[in-house]
């Protein structure tokens, strides 16, 4: 039988008061025993004692006293830090929570002697999963038309363009134009480019800038006034005066390749214009069947979430929110965005982005209820398998391995593939009617 100072010792929680704030989530108040954090205080001391310096003392030589007062604000540090861990674990298990997501510790106060602190946590919601088995969606009809593959090749004719100079005529609509220009948006110089080339066509954008250098001559310099819609990508030039200073270099036409046998051999190792368009019908197959296949996914997953209903911790949410918001900023800076354009354009997506994330979460408890219902799962042995595949198609194999030996990482692609085998559960089940 465990004598009292053994239970003091492991149980060193005093008080703990839980309060609700909605139906997924909890504030727990959180009071540690005198005792616990005057053991956790003789337990730092003793263990920095031996090797302890202190200038006026041999190593590990100086009195308690001294230890005291001179690790006092590192002592304090580790005392928290320590009871924080242990009276987190003892908490989940003294009231037998389902929590989804660490706790977040929050309000600390310590004076030395008392311990006190504030934990918000996050219960896994209670899932009344609909009758999945009998869920309804379609997938998509899956062909390629002839003028499907025409556009690829019409594409592709465009990729393989020349330009011709123009002489003896200005500029008109249709033509490509290659100018400097200097871009003041209400007064104010925001861009200075050189040789840019322009088609001349209308843009909803830019509207009537196209027309305003129709009629310019090669060496002609023009002023160009628009105003910049509502829908302009930078805001703030949206609804605002934009003026060109625009000096015309050269005029061109652009020149597209006849579609013949000679244009495939010139583009490829075809020998035909017929083979090409059967690689384009090929590839474009392809292309939609896996088209065809996130489209049935997304349904399913509508579906699903249109028939679950259940409540979610708001930090589930942001928690998602904010990795997708540093995803976007992170895809903006790669794609050439200065980082205070790329913050910009991502808060500009906050309410997208917040709905994008509560589905996410949605769909994420909905698919573990439905894995855990039919004992879906993947083994060590499976997810080592897909490691190993993913490592030989990539150009640094040892590097992906590497990543992969993080555990978190590891977990995560786990839990990945077991979604992926509930969703394939799911498909089946459609497939069947």
């Amino acid at each position: 039988m465990l004598t009292e100072t053994t239970m003091e010792e492991i149980f060193i929680i005093e008080k703990l008061n839980s309060k609700p704030i909605s139906k997924c989530e909890k504030e727990w108040e959180i009071a540690i025993r005198s005792s616990a954090i005057a053991a956790e205080r003789a337990r730092f001391f003793q263990q920095i004692a031996p090797d302890a310096q202190v200038p006026g003392f041999r190593k590990g030589k100086a009195p308690f006293s001294v230890l005291e007062q001179h690790f006092k604000d590192k002592a304090q540090s580790e005392i928290v830090e320590r009871l924080l861990s242990r009276s987190v674990r003892e908490a989940i298990l003294r009231e037998k929570e389902d929590i989804i997501h660490y706790p977040a510790v929050r309000d600390i106060q310590f004076n030395g002697d008392r311990l006190s602190f504030k934990i918000y946590i996050e219960l896994r919601p209670k899932i009344k999963l609909p009758r999945y088995q009998r869920i309804k969606a379609k997938r998509p009809p899956v062909n390629v038309s002839d003028e499907d593959i025409s556009k690829v090749v019409e594409r592709m004719r465009e990729r393989s363009a020349t330009f011709g100079v123009v002489s003896g005529r200005p500029a008109k609509m249709g033509d490509f134009v290659i100018a400097d220009y200097s871009l003041a948006v209400e007064g104010k110089e925001r861009e200075k480019k050189s040789d840019e080339l322009f088609e001349l066509k209308d843009e909803p954008l830019l509207p009537g800038f196209a027309n305003q250098i129709c009629g310019m001559s090669v060496g002609e310099t023009r002023t160009i006034t628009v105003n910049l819609p509502e829908s302009f990508p930078r805001k703030d030039w949206a609804n605002k005066s934009a003026t060109f200073t625009l000096t015309l270099k050269d005029i061109k036409i652009k020149q597209l390749p006849e579609a013949d046998d000679n244009w495939a051999v010139s583009i490829s190792n075809f020998k035909s214009v017929n083979e090409v368009r059967d690689q384009i019908r090929t590839d474009l197959l392809r292309m939609k069947e896996r088209e065809a296949e996130a489209a049935l996914e997304r349904a399913l997953l509508d579906e699903l979430v249109a028939q679950t209903k259940f409540d979610i911790a708001e930090g589930s949410i942001a928690r998602r929110a904010h990795y997708l918001n540093e995803q976007s900023k992170k895809h903006f800076i790669e794609h050439g965005y200065a980082p205070d354009k790329a913050e910009l354009m991502t808060e500009e997506r906050t309410d997208e982005v917040r709905k994008t994330a509560e589905r996410q979460v949605r769909v994420t408890l909905i698919l573990e209820e439905i894995a855990k219902e039919q004992k879906i799962e993947v083994s060590d042995a499976e997810v080592d398998a897909r490691i190993e595949e993913s490592a030989a198609a990539d150009r640094n194999p040892d590097e992906w391995r590497s990543a992969y030996a993080n555990e978190e990482r590891r977990e995560a692609l786990c839990d990945q593939m077991r979604y992926e085998r509930v969703i394939d559960f799911l498909k089946a089940i459609v497939a069947k009617d």
